[in-house]
């Protein structure tokens, strides 16, 4: 009876059984079933025979697919018929034996199929993993520049509004103060009220009140900070290092181009560039491949191109290179300019730190000892005053002012003691720096600490043919990253379409499929 059961299961697990073949079942599989069933008979429970499973389904499973409640009881003993020693092992081998002679179980040929697709395909794996770092590198960068872009142009236009004069024509400054004091009243009456038990309409009402007063009280503090905003404006555009790069609106624009080319490079790695497909669309999905990479071919090696031309424009029109330079020694040259340039960056960030204190104080930027501000204010009060005695005591206090200037932050002296010690006959050899000394007839008058080019040029905008090599940079950038994706598609690791489209979307197994 148990010879003509074990010949059964081998006749349904031969070759020429039904469409249902169950994976032989492995000894630590065959290990933990035996245990939960142990388990569940120690806790006094049943074995489980049906377990949920229709009567039909068990009849046509193996022994290896049914729980040992399910088993007969000869075979749940270890044996097979009467007086038989081998303990129910001869069936047992022969399945195992049938098992390996026939077909390979579907699992089987999943895994050796998937261990031969990592081992052809690890290095097109390792690009993907590269693109996905950089995209989430320049992700950021964006997140960054765009950040610093906003604080930028709300700090200039603050600035802007707050330095424009009270005389002037233009109603910049009082427009500003209005916004400015509603917002400031607006957003704090809405923070003071969130947790007080006025009724919505309530807290509505009351910020509404808020923002209209702020609105009514900007010709009150029409005069405040102007004076203060335009010396820190001043410093600012004209004697901080912000100057060596344009001033505000320098940076301003820069941030701006610099926002446009890391978005261009985050579209060029995900395939997002405005396109038109319309022919592309009824094409299959082999020949959308060959197509895509090779417009991102031609669409790289435009780039590469255009940066080219833009690095020898801004080296010959900036940098002064030669124009029979060849391209090492035109790449050369940009780059020792470039390293003195940000030699003489380090001298004025060293400057600004001590003129730091005085413009936050309020006093002039370039304290040159003229106490130019402090002179015109006392004058517009002493013509304002109608107390004779008090105006008396104005013109006293002009008369001194006048008679003891402050002391200058740096005269000609200081700043010929400053450039010996600053490293600058190392940098720029001792002909170049004798031309930015001061002369010995200015060695006691002031001088604006500002830094000076080696043949005495002015330094204003200095940096700014640096930031133009943004554009050449940038398209670069791009280039490499639409050869990137060009090899990622060709591969089959990246879908030919945009990633987050539809299309996209509904291709995403073809690399999974080209890997298999």
């Amino acid at each position: 009876m148990a010879k003509k059961k074990a010949g059964g299961r081998k006749h349904r697990h031969g070759p020429g059984a039904g469409p249902r073949v169950a994976a032989p079942a492995s000894v630590a599989e065959r290990d933990a079933a035996g245990g939960a069933a142990e388990a569940r008979a120690s806790e006094g429970e049943a074995p489980a025979t049906g377990s949920g499973t229709d009567p039909g389904d068990r009849d046509d499973q193996g022994p290896e697919d049914r729980d040992e409640g399910d088993a007969p009881a000869a075979e749940r003993d270890g044996g097979g018929a009467p007086g038989d020693t081998t303990g129910g092992r001869e069936g047992d081998d022969r399945d195992e034996g049938v098992g390996s002679e026939g077909a390979a179980p579907p699992a089987a040929d999943e895994a050796a199929a998937a261990r031969s697709a990592g081992q052809s395909h690890a290095p097109a794996h390792w690009l993907l993993r590269f693109d996905h770092a950089w995209t989430w590198l320049e992700a950021r960068l964006l997140f960054a520049v765009l950040a610093a872009l906003i604080l930028v142009l709300c700090f200039w236009i603050s600035l802007n509004g707050m330095k424009d004069p009270v005389e002037g024509p233009s109603k910049a400054g009082m427009v500003f103060r209005a916004v400015f004091g509603a917002a400031v009243l607006g957003l704090g009456t809405r923070f003071a009220l969130r947790k007080s038990k006025l009724s919505d309409r309530g807290r509505a009402i009351a910020i509404a009140v808020a923002v209209v007063l702020g609105l009514a009280l900007a010709p009150v503090w029409r005069r405040v900070g102007v004076s203060y905003a335009s010396n820190f404006y001043a410093w600012f555009d004209s004697g901080s290092s912000l100057a060596l790069f344009g001033g505000l609106h320098g940076v301003s624009t820069r941030l701006t181009v610099l926002l446009a080319l890391l978005g261009g490079s985050l579209a060029a790695g995900s395939g997002s560039h405005i396109n038109i497909d319309l022919v592309v669309r009824f094409l299959p999905v082999k020949w959308r491949r060959f197509v895509h990479v090779l417009g991102s071919l031609a669409t790289a090696a435009v780039c590469l191109i255009a940066s080219w031309a833009f690095f020898n424009y801004v080296a010959i029109e900036s940098y002064h290179a030669r124009t029979e330079m060849t391209a090492g020694e035109r790449i050369g040259h940009v780059m020792k300019r470039f390293g003195d340039q940000m030699f003489l960056l380090r001298k004025q960030v060293g400057f600004d730190f001590g003129a730091l204190g005085n413009v936050l104080q309020g006093k002039d930027w370039d304290d040159d000892g003229a106490r130019t501000e402090e002179i015109t204010t006392l004058n517009a009060r002493i013509a304002a005053e109608p107390d004779e005695a008090q105006k008396q005591s104005l013109r006293d206090e002009l008369a001194d002012v006048v008679a003891h200037p402050r002391e200058p932050r740096m005269n000609g002296r200081q700043w010929n003691e400053w450039l010996e010690g600053a490293g600058f006959a190392e940098r720029f050899g001792p002909e170049s720096v004798a031309t930015m000394r001061a002369d010995d007839h200015a060695l006691e008058k002031p001088r604006v600490p500002f830094v000076v080019l080696p043949a005495g040029g002015n330094a204003m905008g200095l940096l700014v043919p640096t930031m133009n090599l943004l554009f050449p940079f940038g398209l670069l950038m791009i280039a490499l990253r639409l050869l990137l994706r060009a090899l990622l598609v060709t591969l089959g690791l990246k879908s030919a379409e945009p990633e987050g489209s539809e299309e996209a979307v509904e291709g995403a197994s073809e690399p999974k499929e080209a890997a298999r």
